[in-house]
């Protein structure tokens, strides 16, 4: 949490500075913002391992539309790709009905969580997140979600930490430690509360 507080603290400060150019202006705005995302997204994983700590957190089923559901995480993954040369693929079975029923909000946060581990280790190559229908019945639909990336891979040492709270899992060959080592345990859990 320190780190992008400072991050945060000393460009706003820059700012104050009359003579400052314009592109530098922008340089430092755009670092504040990109500090006050990371900030969100750090308090909003300790609120939800809270609640998950305390046994309080629930599941939300509703019906959504998967179609505008995988546009918005579509959209959200190529944000964070930025400028990188990343292809990202989305697979969605053809045969995924116009209505699901489940707590979007939730699959979402864990789908997120992922990509979002896939978009820091992958340089080049390509993200694919497919989505497809693995069993169905009259009431219920089980559908798997998968993620697969061109990215570095983690150390096998480091693998039994990827679902471990506060534990950093690096790339093969880095000392890559971004995030706050909740995301992934986070969303282990939620897949669990979901069944």
């Amino acid at each position: 949490i320190r780190t992008p507080m400072n991050v945060a603290m000393g460009m706003t400060e820059m700012l104050t500075r009359e003579d400052l150019p314009e592109s530098k202006r922008k340089e430092y705005i755009q670092n504040i913002r990109t500090s006050n995302h990371a900030l969100i997204t750090m308090m909003n994983d300790i609120a939800d391992y809270s609640e998950i700590e305390a046994d309080t957190i629930e599941i939300h089923p509703s019906e959504y539309k998967p179609q505008e559901f995988l546009k918005s995480l579509s959209g959200a993954t190529l944000s964070r790709i930025g400028g990188k040369r990343v292809e990202f693929v989305l697979d969605a079975d053809p045969d995924l009905p116009k209505i699901l029923y489940g707590d979007v909000e939730r699959i979402r946060q864990i789908l997120i969580s992922i990509l979002n581990s896939a978009v820091r280790f992958t340089m080049h190559g390509s993200i694919q997140m497919s989505m497809q229908i693995k069993n169905i019945d009259l009431d219920n639909i089980s559908i798997r979600y998968s993620v697969k990336d061109t990215g570095l891979g983690f150390r096998q040492k480091d693998l039994e930490k990827l679902f471990t709270p506060f534990a950093h899992a690096g790339a093969a060959g880095t000392q890559y430690n971004e995030g706050n080592g909740l995301e992934l345990s986070i969303a282990k859990r939620l897949v669990e509360l979901m069944g």
